[in-house]
Parts: C-alpha cells; structure tokens; sequence
C-alpha cells in the first residue's frame, strides 16, 4: 500500500524516453488557469513535446478535477505527490461511502477516467536520455532508487544525518 492506504501502481518505477522537447512542471496545485497560461506561454504543442509534472497535480487550488483531466487529454506523465495520493485515498473513501474531510469534497465529481489516472502514477520517473530522475520530493542519498521509501518521496522535507551532526539547513538529526 502507499503512504495514504491506496493500492501501489503497476509500475512504482517507471522510465522514459523522451522525444523532442521536454517540459517539466511542478506542484500544479488545481490551478487550471494558470497551468494553460504557462503552457501557452511556452508554445506547448502535445504532438512533438514531452510533458512531465512532478506530482501534487491537485489539491489547494481551485481546479483540481479540471487540471486532471487537461493532463490526461494531453498524454501528460506524472509522478504521484502526496496531495495526488491523499486525494486518490479520499475519491476510493467517498464511492465506498465514508465521509471525506472538506479539502477532499471535490473528489465527489472527480471522473472515473481521473481516478484511474491518479491510481497509475509511479513515485519516480527515470528520463534516460536526460540521466534524470523525476520525483515529487526527494531521495535519500547512496539509497538505490528501488530501496527508497515511498514516503520520502513524496513527502521528504529535508535529509537530517543520522550520527547527530548537523543536517541539511542546520537541523539537529535525532
């Protein structure tokens, strides 16, 4: 299961290989409008680029079912932020019923197609041809990518070194 209780995808770790020009976006946050604005300001055309976000597609903004679909209509790829794993847990809460806390209402018009969208997200994307790999917040250093914990990447806020020295922006390890 992942970090929210949601089945794990197909393929936890997925790869590309990109063709023509790559974009990648980060933390959409159900902010439709301006997701079109920055796709039109950098001339996105679906038949020859390549669109990446790195995940938290939805939550916080106001249109979180609209950006889901605009990504899948673009044949967009994603990795899964916790904001897209929590809202994918709330959707599977509401059809078996069970209430969902009010930052999670829009998933009762979240389509099918949407959900299953969100359900597939791998955690880490692997783009070959840039020797780069897309996750939504970090990975723990000389960790193989197969031995991360999905928490941390999707969730990690900062790398603390377990021997009590000082960490990543000064904070004690502990």
């Amino acid at each position: 299961l992942t970090p929210s209780g949601c089945k794990l995808p197909g393929k936890v770790h997925a790869r590309l290989e990109a063709q023509g020009r790559t974009i990648v976006v980060g933390d959409v946050h159900g902010c439709y409008d301006e997701l079109l604005l920055l796709l039109d300001q950098l001339r996105y055309d679906p038949g020859t680029d390549t669109l990446v976000f790195t995940g938290d597609l939805v939550a916080k903004g106001p249109h979180s079912n609209q950006v889901l679909t605009a990504a899948r209509e673009l044949g967009a790829l994603s990795v899964r932020g916790n904001n897209d794993d929590a809202a994918l847990n709330a959707y599977l809460k509401w059809r078996a019923g069970a209430q969902v806390k009010p930052k999670y209402s829009w998933v009762a018009d979240m389509d099918d197609r949407n959900a299953a969208w969100l359900a597939d997200l791998p955690f880490t994307l692997t783009l070959s041809n840039y020797r780069s790999i897309i996750v939504h917040a970090g990975i723990v250093p000389g960790r193989s990518i197969r031995k991360q914990r999905l928490i941390d990447l999707y969730k990690m806020r900062n790398i603390s070194p377990v021997d009590g020295s000082k960490g990543h922006e000064g904070e004690e390890s502990g």
